[in-house]
């Protein structure tokens, strides 16, 4: 069967993809973007029973794309009979992520208290068929972020435990292995936890923005910078829920 030469590389007709049942038509800026697109769309349209996991949709989009290049001689060229390089899916618990962060001993409570909570977005995230912001806005944010004085070098097993680091750098890793990253995230390696909130912003900024309000505890509310993206347009702190 053919296959993707290389996900990671562009395609002579772009990233799209036709969902049939719907007639909605995709195009991705990357094959991840591509994916990640038709899974909130199906996960909109609860009714027809798609599949929605990444690696199911990745399959289907992908064999999508390798029809409408094998029907063009010119563009064989980017298939392959082998296994494509694609982003893998990591081996990851969300219920896990939460045990390790509130078991964290050895650290400040504020500090565990903030981790749980940022754990807890990205079980929300990726535990329960959340997507990503777009790549503009996290690049909004970005931008925001490495001018805020609240963002500081961030030693993770300092900063938490060993375990709960470790299950952060593994967040990270995803956020690689889907494409997710801005021109701003070499910066961010110089400089990328929020002293506020104690979260890395490299992760963070894809984060939806309800979804960071029902998970931020008010003492980092009242800690972010005014400047900050999570702020309302009229400057006030954001509505941090009970």
């Amino acid at each position: 069967m053919a296959r993707l030469k290389n996900r990671n590389h562009g395609i002579p007709p772009g990233f799209t993809y036709l969902q049939a049942q719907t007639g909605k038509q995709f195009k991705g800026h990357s094959f991840s973007d591509l994916v990640q697109q038709v899974i909130k769309h199906r996960t909109a349209n609860p009714q027809h029973k798609y599949a929605t996991d990444y690696g199911s949709v990745a399959e289907e989009v992908e064999t999508y794309l390798v029809k409408i290049l094998s029907a063009n001689p010119r563009w064989l060229r980017f298939l392959s009979t082998g296994t494509p390089q694609a982003p893998a899916s990591k081996p990851w618990s969300p219920q896990q992520l939460l045990q390790k962060a509130g078991s964290a001993v050895g650290v400040a409570k504020t500090h565990i208290k903030n981790t749980v909570a940022g754990i807890g977005l990205y079980v929300d995230w990726f535990g329960h068929g959340g997507t990503p912001e777009s790549k503009e806005e996290a690049t909004r944010r970005a931008g925001i972020c490495v001018r805020c004085p609240k963002l500081i070098k961030g030693d993770f097993v300092q900063r938490w435990n060993r375990a709960t680091s470790f299950e952060i750098m593994t967040v990270l890793s995803i956020l690689k292995d889907l494409d997710l990253s801005t021109e701003y995230d070499k910066q961010f390696d110089d400089k990328g936890v929020c002293d506020a909130c104690d979260c890395p912003m490299k992760a963070k900024i894809w984060s939806p923005l309800p979804i960071i309000k029902k998970h931020m505890v008010k003492e980092s509310a009242l800690k972010l910078w005014p400047q900050c993206w999570i702020t309302d347009h009229a400057g006030r702190r954001s509505r941090i829920e009970e």
